[in-house]
């Protein structure tokens, strides 16, 4: 079996660890404002991002589904799913 999930070093690769963006810049002094460390945000949600990506493709492969061949809607449909047994809920099998 291929996994082909995101791993932390392909994530901050793809999205530049560094950006010169001004929005980054507010971003990171109000984060501080709210004594949120910036740097351990970022990477509890690249984790999240991670894990939860992993469980998309998961369900994709029990499904028989190749991640390509999805439709955008398709895979916020997965998504949205991953997400709701996250938080604990179930998610509606009627979509």
């Amino acid at each position: 079996m291929r996994s082909h999930a995101f791993r932390r070093s392909q994530y901050h690769a793809l999205i530049g660890r560094k950006s010169n963006h001004p929005l980054n810049g507010w971003l990171r002094d109000y984060a501080r404002h709210l004594k949120v460390q910036p740097e351990m945000a970022l990477n509890r949600s690249t984790e999240k991002f991670i894990r939860r990506f992993a469980a998309l493709e998961a369900r994709a492969e029990a499904s028989n589904l190749k991640l390509g061949a999805l439709s955008l809607s398709e895979m916020d449909r997965l998504w949205d799913d991953v997400k709701q047994d996250e938080k604990g809920g179930k998610s509606d099998a009627s979509r």
